[in-house]
């Protein structure tokens, strides 16, 4: 497990819980929001070998893919990919932190 106690993408301590999802099959997830940043993610975090356990031992296969999710996943990077470029670099920042090592990141 991963415990966050500061903000992935701007290190800020001001963490608000807000949501759990107490019905799913597997771990536990909980939801906390930035005030600072308004960022939204799970935390604490599954490690990688509760993510194994969860995909080999609860996750609805079945149900994934009757929801064709590389479609959606797809559809939403054309999303973005065509947005207005001055939407584009007012996030940006968000994902240069992350590229820096500012939390969690995109490798």
């Amino acid at each position: 497990m991963i415990l966050y106690k500061k903000c992935p993408i701007c290190n800020s301590e001001q963490l608000v819980g807000f949501a759990m999802d107490l019905k799913r099959k597997g771990p536990h997830i909980s939801r906390v929001k930035c005030k600072a940043c308004k960022v939204s993610f799970a935390n604490p975090m599954a490690d990688k070998k509760e993510l194994e356990e969860y995909y080999n031992s609860y996750y609805e296969k079945d149900h994934y893919n009757s929801m064709n999710y590389q479609k959606i996943i797809l559809e939403k990077f054309e999303e973005i990919e065509n947005q207005p470029n001055q939407r584009i670099i007012k996030n940006i920042r968000y994902l240069n932190k992350l590229g820096r090592g500012g939390g969690g990141g995109i490798s």
